[in-house]
């Protein structure tokens, strides 16, 4: 039985044993999937196609804390392995936003995760309803000069309510920005990426009875079934020997039995 969890980690954060995963499926005997261990993502790098086009994503993962922390990587086509759990590198990247609203009702910190634009010329857009019922609206740039998918990224930022443009800006890490009765700062921009967790239970007795059927094929194959046939009545008795395949093989063994009927015969 097979169950799959999928996890969204931005670099920095972790995944520890009991949360909720992202998406969680299983079969009917996989029972619920558990880490053994915290997961952390320590860094992911994506490649691109000169085109913009998503190529390869490698991503750093710490396994455990402290001193039995393990660190493995992953990439696409390139999974990594420890226990009973297989770790699988998505294609899904973006970029994480953080970012702090000081306003009329107090702060909030907004985590915002950015899905990784198509082209370097062209956006990603989210937006964030405050608790005030305020919406942010968030645009985001691969490259602020459109160039290329990996350069310095571009964050604006545009506050609404009501329909009404509260007031809109170019975010700079660290700098804060009035955008009407709000001032925005974006703390920081970090990778994000999404992971696959398989666990697979008894897949050596499934190989196993592989193993025994194609044995048991082979057998059948090699060693064909031979008829043997008796029939007797108060007179006489007759013998009939029969191989399926291979009769040449097995010749000795047709002359064995008719000999030891003869004899037989002979002796009453």
């Amino acid at each position: 039985s097979t169950a799959t969890g999928v996890i969204q980690l931005a670099e920095g954060e972790t995944f520890a044993p009991g949360q909720p995963w992202g998406i969680e499926d299983g079969g009917a005997l996989a029972g619920p999937l558990v880490l053994p261990a915290h997961i952390t993502l320590l860094s992911s790098n994506a490649e691109y196609w000169p085109e913009g086009a998503l190529r390869q994503v490698r991503s750093s993962l710490q396994l455990g804390t402290g001193a039995d922390a393990d660190v493995v990587n992953v990439e696409v086509n390139g999974s990594a392995v420890r226990g009973p759990l297989r770790i699988y590198q998505s294609m899904k990247v973006g970029a994480t936003l953080l970012v702090t609203i000081d306003g009329p009702s107090g702060e909030e910190k907004v985590r915002v995760d950015m899905p990784a634009p198509l082209a370097p010329d062209v956006a990603a857009y989210a937006d964030y309803v405050l608790n005030d019922g305020t919406t942010l609206r968030l645009k985001y740039f691969a490259d602020a000069d459109r160039a290329s998918m990996d350069g310095v990224p571009e964050v604006a930022a545009r506050m609404e309510s009501s329909g009404s443009v509260l007031g809109q800006a170019t975010l700079d890490a660290g700098s804060a920005v009035a955008l009407g009765d709000y001032d925005v700062t974006l703390d920081y921009i970090r990778s994000w990426t999404q992971l696959i967790v398989v666990r697979t239970r008894a897949m050596s007795a499934v190989f196993v009875g592989f193993a025994v059927i194609l044995l048991g094929s082979l057998l059948i194959y090699v060693l064909p079934p031979r008829e043997l046939y008796i029939e007797a009545d108060s007179m006489m008795a007759s013998v009939w020997w029969r191989a399926w395949r291979f009769p040449d093989v097995y010749f000795d063994e047709h002359e064995r039995v008719l000999g030891q009927a003869k004899g037989a015969a002979t002796d009453e």
